[in-house]
């Protein structure tokens, strides 16, 4: 039988730190399909390449589809997105890729959406993460 109770605190608490997270622009690539710009002018989308896994964020200005940017890992080898965020100025992309072969790390580049081209050297972190916060906070 189904409850016909209201949703607890703890639920709503959680819907709505998702929510949160969805109005700043932040996704796991594998929870999210898409995610929109803080500023709504933007939306980064995980595309497949013709490998299925490889998959990169294609980043379109929302009015006229245009790609802005499309991201790509560390190595020319197929590797899938783990996450990405736009800068809260809605300037930056960044996204995050896993690897394992030189131990654990993260590969985190970061993309300026004036000029579709990676700006700055990319951060690598020390084991697997989807928080790609540090990076863009590290580049003003």
């Amino acid at each position: 039988m189904f409850s016909t109770r209201r949703p607890s605190t703890a639920i709503n608490t959680l819907l709505s730190v998702a929510y949160s997270l969805a109005l700043i622009g932040w996704a796991d690539a594998t929870s999210a399909q898409s995610i929109r710009s803080p500023n709504g002018k933007f939306e980064a989308r995980a595309v497949p390449s013709s490998d299925p896994k490889d998959v990169h964020y294609e980043v379109k200005e929302v009015p006229s589809g245009r790609v802005i940017v499309t991201t790509f890992a560390q190595f020319k080898t197929p590797n899938d997105v783990k996450a990405g965020a736009f800068s809260e100025d809605s300037k930056r992309f960044a996204a995050a890729y896993h690897y394992g072969h030189d131990g654990t790390y993260t590969w985190i580049g970061v993309w300026n959406l004036e000029t579709g081209k990676l700006q700055g050297d990319p951060l690598r972190s020390k084991g697997f993460t989807t928080d790609v916060g540090a990076a863009l906070k590290s580049r003003p």
